[in-house]
């Protein structure tokens, strides 16, 4: 636990007695699928670590319609950003959904703002690991404001390949949830697979995509 721990940007900021002491006060959650984390505008207390299991950060509309903030994966920490706020009493932004059953790790924010006052070091990391985070987020604006849908989901494709050896992509989150995620519609995504599978750039069946011409998909979005 506490080695899988030290391979996360925000953790390896600590010392190791602090990050065991960190630990040892955590709790873990064993959540099940579709089981609500917190929701928004609950206080926000701890910040969380995802062991297993898959779970999205979510944001409800006026209308009703579900704004899908990010998919969090097994060892990535989420909700951290909100300790650093300075507001007496801050409250989650987003709601939080366990999409596969798995376990959380719950810390507490204060205990971990006691150990970050005791060391500059830690403190200089922590700003690195946010800066990082906050990048990807100013990406993921550009993405949605300057990119039309299909040019989303090629990205999206392009992206999901640079970690995989093969051109099959499995899809871990249903098509509904990934067009959410892309900000279009699902009938949206569904045209646009057939549209890219009709001009022999892709293979899809059910869940799992097969590239078939990368060079072709990245031409499209350059254009």
């Amino acid at each position: 636990m506490l080695k899988t721990l030290q391979n996360s940007a925000l953790f390896n900021s600590l010392p190791e007695t602090e990050l065991q002491s960190l630990v040892d006060e955590a709790c873990c959650l064993k959540l099940n699928q579709d089981e609500i984390l917190f929701i928004q505008g609950d206080p926000a207390e701890h910040f969380y670590w995802l062991a297993s299991g898959m779970l999205k950060l979510y944001r409800m509309a006026p209308n009703g319609d579900e704004k899908v903030i990010e998919i969090i994966q097994p060892g990535e920490t989420f909700a951290e950003a909100i300790m650093f706020m300075g507001q007496p009493q801050p409250r989650f932004p987003v709601a939080a959904q366990m999409i596969a059953k798995g376990e959380v790790w719950r810390f507490n924010n204060q205990q971990f703002l006691g150990y970050l006052e005791q060391s500059v070091e830690s403190c200089f990391r922590m700003m690195a690991n946010m800066s990082q985070r906050l990048h990807q987020h100013v990406k993921e604006i550009d993405r949605l404001t300057l990119q039309t849908a299909s040019e989303r989901v090629i990205n999206y494709l392009l992206q999901a390949l640079t970690k995989q050896s093969d051109n099959n992509l499995k899809l871990n989150i249903s098509k509904q949830m990934l067009a959410a995620q892309l900000s279009i519609k699902p009938e949206t995504l569904s045209r646009t697979l057939g549209r890219l599978s009709r001009e022999g750039l892709i293979c899809s069946q059910g869940s799992t995509i097969k590239v078939v011409d990368i060079q072709a998909l990245r031409q499209l979005v350059e254009i």
